[in-house]
């Protein structure tokens, strides 16, 4: 089950046509958020426009805005910034919301709350707000970063590893096995049941040190009889296809909703 509020929104508007006579973007000034924006990590870089929210909770936000010639609409949009986040949802959902409002004359003032689900799964989601005249200019604010934590469960899963027992690994890709597979041996626990709401996962990744692109390895879903805790032991092949060279291989956890370990990073040099 997802949570949608869905409107269109009419950022270029084609019905009133070409015109020369107003190519003056909106203004937008005085925008406040409560809870005001901090400094934080997101994506593991730093992040200056970070909101820290519960399910449950509200955020305010203040604005006036105005036009040269004639406002149109706003445009209120929440998305999930979830990385590799495709798992099935069971009783928590991603949270979006993309509300447009209709506007009128050359200013307003603005004051809108906006609920957060108590269902909402856990992470962290973009925030941004849009301002579009009669003529198709529009003007938009940069993304705020929502980290949204689930009332229902604020604590994160603990991972271990046991196995590799180094963080720098080389792995030879040859026709021989296992020199071009890895072995994960480790534990994960939780304060609830790792395999309630749906989202509890044990995921392997791995990304090229000179790119960003983030590839799955492994993933193995969490179900209600593992209980708070569980054992696990896999093997995974690097895939032949890689090229010679560093990469970053990283263990992840999370519990049903969507609470992440601290990931365990290893550094992977393929001869």
């Amino acid at each position: 089950m997802r949570f949608t509020l869905v409107l269109v929104f009419l950022a270029s508007v084609s019905i009133f046509g070409c015109s020369d006579a107003d190519k003056e973007k909106p203004v937008l000034t005085d925008l406040s958020i409560t809870p005001s924006p901090t400094i934080g990590l997101v994506c593991d870089l730093p992040d200056s426009s970070v909101i820290e929210v519960l399910s449950g909770d509200s955020i305010a936000i203040f604005m006036n805005v105005s036009d040269n010639e004639l406002l149109r609409q706003y445009k209120i949009d929440v998305h999930s910034n979830f990385d590799c986040h495709a798992h099935a949802k069971l009783e928590t959902a991603d949270w979006s919301v993309s509300e447009v409002v209709e506007l009128s004359g050359t200013s307003a003032q603005i004051s809108r709350s906006i609920l957060i689900p108590d269902s909402a799964t856990a992470g962290t989601y973009h925030l941004s707000i849009q301002v579009a005249d009669h003529f198709g200019n529009s003007v938009k604010t940069n993304n705020y970063s929502l980290v949204v934590s689930n009332r229902s469960d604020t604590v994160a899963p603990v991972l271990m590893v046991i196995q590799p027992t180094t963080l720098d690994l080389v792995v030879l890709l040859t026709d021989s096995i296992p020199s071009d597979s890895i072995i994960f041996v480790g534990s994960v626990s939780d304060n609830m049941n790792l395999g309630l709401e749906g989202n509890g996962r044990l995921e392997l990744r791995y990304w090229r040190d000179s790119t960003t692109n983030i590839s799955t390895l492994f993933n193995q879903p969490f179900i209600e009889s593992d209980g708070d805790a569980i054992n696990f032991a896999f093997s995974t092949r690097v895939p032949p296809t890689l090229e010679v060279g560093g990469y970053k291989f990283e263990l992840r956890a999370f519990d049903g909703v969507n609470n992440p370990a601290p990931p365990i990073r290893f550094s992977v040099l393929i001869e």
